[in-house]
């Protein structure tokens, strides 16, 4: 089924036009789960051109509404895609948004977030959709290997992702699930060479962490996340470990009572996890090489999240055709209008 254009309607200037398109769009999708990754993302650039063209803080609030849970509506592997071609389009379009225009988008993507941890409750906290949603986040607004990801996205995703997610669901779900957005936060830190972005990682971590709400802590197996640590800081330079250090150094973040807790403090003490032995020394550098010489079968020491997308990514052109398509779409309109109109 050839997919209908929205564009224009999307980007219109009258208000009611362009809710009419979102009720439209919304029933499209839901009754086409098929559509192709190109046209997805064809949509989600009306999307995001709909969110620019709404004024006043009541309609933009609502307008964001709208397009996030529009997310709980699809079927769940087209709900994936939906929400990383609003992903995509979020990062290739950020820097091309005003100042006049940021703090709406701002709102925009606490939204987004806010309705992808909602899909994931839906789904029950499923590993097949937890792991899809962060690969998504790990792509898009959290990719680290892409310079064109903007640092000011980047940021803002991280202090906004816990709280976010405690909005949602009241952090009412596993200690296995806990440990696992903690984990990822994590991960993006090991990734990451932008002191900035590491520092915000490990302020909210640690806030998280320390935190007591209705006399209960952020369910997560902390175990887990000191293993890894444990496991990585050896591999980072010395600011990056001197940051984790100090995330793990907090007591409130423990259970001093527990045995796992004691020894750990006792390896931080020492500054090291296991037996390291001096490989090569370089003269004209004050870094050193080590070899690990501990026994790798015996390691129980949790694995970073994987980094893979699958199902859900777009190839590298698909952003660009995407855009074309978009605007000679909206061209196409006019051009028909005007035809009609003689």
């Amino acid at each position: 089924m050839p997919t209908p254009s929205f564009g224009h309607q999307l980007a219109h200037t009258d208000k009611k036009v362009r809710d009419r398109a979102i009720i439209m769009l919304s029933k499209f999708l839901a009754e086409n789960p098929e559509i192709s990754d190109i046209d997805l993302c064809k949509l989600c650039y009306g999307l995001f051109y709909c969110f620019w063209m709404s004024d006043k803080v009541a309609i933009q609030n609502d307008l964001a509404k709208s397009i996030g849970s529009l997310a709980l509506h699809l079927e769940p592997l087209l709900a994936l895609r939906y929400l990383s071609a609003i992903w995509r389009i979020m990062v290739s379009q950020w820097t091309g948004i005003d100042h006049l225009r940021l703090d709406k988008y701002y709102t925009l993507l606490r939204t987004m977030h806010y309705f992808g941890f909602r899909f994931l409750e839906r789904m029950g906290w499923e590993d097949e959709y937890l792991d899809e949603y962060l690969c998504i986040l790990r792509s898009g607004p959290l990719e680290q290997q892409e310079s064109k990801v903007p640092d000011g996205l980047k940021y803002h995703t991280v202090e906004v992702f816990f709280d976010e997610l405690e909005k949602s669901t009241s952090n009412n779900f596993e200690p296995g699930v806990g440990t696992q957005l903690v984990l990822f936060m994590l991960g993006v830190f090991v990734e990451s060479n932008n002191q900035v972005l590491q520092s915000r990682i490990i302020d909210e971590v640690q806030s998280k962490l320390t935190e007591v709400s209705e006399d209960r802590r952020f369910p997560c197996h902390q175990n887990d996340i000191n293993a890894l640590i444990l496991k990585h800081t050896h591999g980072l330079n010395g600011s990056a470990t001197k940051k984790l250090k100090g995330l793990l150094s907090e007591d409130a973040a423990m259970e001093p009572e527990d045995e796992g807790f004691k020894a750990f403090s006792e390896v931080l003490k020492r500054g090291t996890k296991k037996e390291l032995v001096v490989k090569k020394r370089k003269h004209d550098e004050d870094t050193e090489e080590v070899v690990d010489e501990t026994n790798e079968e015996n390691d129980t020491t949790p694995a970073l999240p994987a980094v893979k997308v699958k199902k859900v990514t777009f190839g590298k052109d698909c952003v660009k055709r995407t855009r074309n398509l978009f605007f000679e779409s909206n061209q196409m309109d006019q051009n028909r209008k005007k035809t009609s109109s003689q």
